[in-house]
C-alpha cells in the first residue's frame, strides 16, 4: 500500500486549525458527569461502525497504513476517518482506492437502474431495501437488506451495555427513558421510539445525539443514515433570545414565496430549539469538517407528529467565526466593509438555517396517491438541494426578522455581508460536500442576477444591496417548486446549470488559501490531548 503521488500529508496543518473545546461542567453533579461520561464511551464505540459505513475495508486499510510508520499519513486517515480527502472532493489518496459512493451500505458494482428494477419487481422488499437503517448486500443475485442491527451486532450490543449503564446515572427522567430507548434500539433496529423520546427531553442539562441520523455518506440514492455521536450541555446564557423565534414558525411558513399546496401543515409549536456547549464528538458528527448545528430527525413522520429539534453548537461555531469567518472578510473585504461581518449575524443564519430545514414541503405523492419524503424522489441530489434551500431561507426569514425589528443585534447589511462571506467559507469544503456545493449554486445564481459585484481592482467583492432581498426570495422560490414537483431531473438539470466555477470565483478561492478551511477540536473531557497534526 502507497500514498498517490503528489499528496501532501502535511498539508493538514494550514487546512484545519486545532482549537480545544472544554466547556465548564463544575455545576453539574456526580451523576450527570458519570452519564457524560458513558456517552462518551458509548460515542468511541460507534465511531467503529461510522468507520465501516465510511468505507467497508476501512479496518484493513487502517492496519495497512500504521504499517507504514508515518505519523502524518495516520493523522490525515484518522481526521478523514478512511482514505477519503473530504477536504479534495472526497478523492482518495491511496493508491489502489478509488472514491465511491455506495460507502458500506451496497454493493460496489449495483447501479441505480438495477436497484429501481429490483424494487419494481420485488415491492414486498421495498421497504427494508430503502430503510435508513439497513445495509444492501446481494445474495444469488438477488438484493438483501440486513439491518443495523444484525450487520453491526459486534459494536451495537456493547453500545447497548453502556447506553442502558448510562441510564442507571440518569437522574432526569426523560434523559434515562431517552438512554434506554437507543439502548433497546440497537439491539432491536427500532430507531422510530428512540428519536421520540429525544424529542422529549425536558428541564435537561444534559443534550447528546447518538444513532443514525445523517445521510450524507450515501451518495448512491441518500436513502441510509449514518451513527453519529454528540455530547454536550445546555447552554443557558444563550437560551433566551429564541423564545419569540419559536413562537413565529407558523408565520414563517405561511409567508413563503410558493403555492399553499407545497406547504407544510403548520407545528411550530412543538418545535424545539436548543443551544449547547459541545463536550464530545464522534461518528459522522466528527470529521475535516465540524457541525456547527444540526436540525433532527430527518423522518418526516416524526416531524409531523412530534416536531422537531434544531441544535445551534455555540463553542463550535464560534471557534469558526473567530478562526476562519473573520480572517476570510479581512483578506476578501474592502476596510469598510470588514466591520459588517458579526458573530450576532453568523450565529443568526445558522440558526435561521436549521429552522428552515423544518419548513417548506414534507412529502410529495405518486402517480398512485401514495406520499413519500422528497428525498424518496430526488435520491442522491437531495442533500444538496435541501442544503440549498435552508441556506436561502435562512437568509429569506433573517431578512423579515431584522426589516421587522424582532432582531436587533444585527442589521440588513451585516446579515447580507456575512452571508456573502459564509459562502465563500462553505464552498472550500468542495463540491462533493452537500454544503460545499450549495454554496456554489446559491453564488452562481446571485452573480448571473448581478448581486454579486466584484471591486475594480478584481480582488474585493460586494453586493448590490438594492437585488439582494428580491433574488434570495426568487431562488427560493425556484428551489421549493423542485421539492414539491419532487422532479429528480428538473432538480438535477438546476444543480448541474449553477454548479460550475468560473475563474473569477477560482481566484477568490485561490485568495484564501491560505487559511485554514475550517477548525478541527479536541476534547481534553473525552482524555484526548492536543493532536499534533
Amino acid at each position: 500500500m502507497k500514498v498517490k503521488d503528489g499528496f501532501d500529508p502535511s498539508s493538514i496543518k494550514r487546512k484545519l486549525e486545532i482549537i480545544r473545546i472544554n466547556p465548564d461542567i463544575s455545576y453539574l453533579t456526580e451523576d450527570q458527569k458519570e452519564v457524560l461520561k458513558k456517552l462518551v464511551e458509548c460515542g468511541k464505540i460507534l465511531d467503529n461502525v461510522f468507520y465501516l459505513q465510511k468505507y467497508s475495508k476501512n479496518f484493513e486499510l487502517k492496519d495497512e497504513i500504521l504499517k507504514l510508520g508515518n505519523d502524518e499519513i495516520t493523522n490525515y486517515y484518522k481526521v478523514m476517518s478512511g482514505p477519503f480527502d473530504q477536504l479534495n472532493d472526497n478523492n482518495s489518496f491511496i493508491e489502489g482506492i478509488e472514491k465511491t459512493d455506495k460507502g458500506g451500505f451496497y454493493p460496489e458494482n449495483l447501479t441505480k437502474e438495477r436497484f429501481e428494477e429490483f424494487l419494481t419487481k420485488n415491492p414486498d422488499k421495498k421497504d427494508s431495501l430503502i430503510s435508513p437503517y439497513t445495509v444492501i448486500v446481494e445474495k444469488k443475485d438477488n438484493l438483501v437488506a440486513i439491518p443495523y442491527s444484525e450487520y453491526y451486532k459486534a459494536y451495537l450490543s456493547k453500545a447497548s451495555e453502556v447506553l442502558f449503564d448510562a441510564a442507571n446515572y440518569a437522574e432526569n427522567f426523560t434523559v434515562k427513558s431517552y438512554l434506554q430507548a437507543y439502548a433497546n434500539a440497537f439491539l432491536t433496529n427500532d430507531f422510530h421510539e428512540a428519536d421520540i423520546r429525544w424529542l422529549q427531553l425536558e428541564n435537561n442539562d444534559i443534550e447528546s445525539l447518538i444513532g443514525p441520523h445523517e445521510f450524507y455518506e450515501d451518495r448512491f440514492l441518500g436513502y441510509k443514515a449514518s451513527f453519529t455521536c454528540f455530547v454536550a450541555v445546555k447552554n443557558r446564557e444563550e437560551f433566551k433570545k429564541l423564545t419569540l423565534i419559536q413562537k413565529l414558525l407558523d408565520k414563517f411558513q405561511e409567508n413563503l414565496p410558493i403555492p399553499d399546496y407545497y406547504k407544510k401543515i403548520k407545528r411550530g409549536s412543538i418545535s424545539q430549539i436548543q443551544i449547547v456547549n459541545l463536550l464530545f464528538a464522534s461518528g459522522d458528527a466528527r470529521g475535516a469538517i465540524q457541525t456547527a448545528a444540526f436540525n433532527l430527525p430527518n423522518s418526516q413522520k416524526i416531524r409531523s407528529l412530534f416536531g422537531s429539534k434544531k441544535i445551534l453548537i455555540y463553542n463550535i461555531m464560534e471557534a469558526k467565526f473567530n478562526s476562519i469567518m473573520k480572517k476570510i472578510s479581512d483578506k476578501l473585504l474592502d476596510d469598510k466593509d470588514k466591520s459588517k461581518v458579526t458573530f450576532a449575524s453568523y450565529f443568526n443564519f445558522i440558526l435561521m438555517h436549521e429552522i428552515s430545514h423544518e419548513l417548506g414541503i414534507g412529502f410529495v405523492k405518486d402517480d398512485n396517491g401514495n406520499l413519500y419524503e422528497i428525498s424518496y424522489y430526488l435520491k442522491d441530489l437531495y442533500t444538496v438541494i435541501e442544503e440549498a434551500k435552508a441556506d436561502v431561507m435562512g437568509m429569506f426569514l433573517l431578512i423579515y426578522l431584522v426589516k421587522e425589528y424582532f432582531l436587533t443585534d444585527c442589521s440588513f447589511v451585516e446579515i447580507s455581508t456575512t452571508y456573502l462571506i459564509g459562502l465563500l467559507r462553505s464552498m472550500r469544503f468542495g463540491k462533493e460536500n452537500a454544503h460545499g456545493l450549495a454554496s456554489i449554486i446559491q453564488w452562481n445564481y446571485l452573480k448571473k442576477e448581478g448581486v454579486i459585484v466584484p471591486s475594480k481592482n478584481g480582488i474585493s467583492l460586494s453586493l448590490d444591496l438594492h437585488k439582494f432581498e428580491k433574488i434570495i426570495e426568487n431562488i427560493l422560490t425556484v428551489i421549493l417548486t423542485l421539492q414539491g414537483e419532487g422532479d429528480y431531473e428538473k432538480t438535477k438539470e438546476f444543480i448541474d446549470e449553477y454548479s460550475y466555477m468560473d475563474s473569477s470565483l477560482t481566484n477568490y478561492i485561490e485568495d484564501i488559501n491560505t487559511l485554514a478551511i475550517d477548525v478541527y477540536p479536541y476534547f481534553p473531557f473525552a482524555g484526548e490531548e492536543e493532536p499534533i497534526l
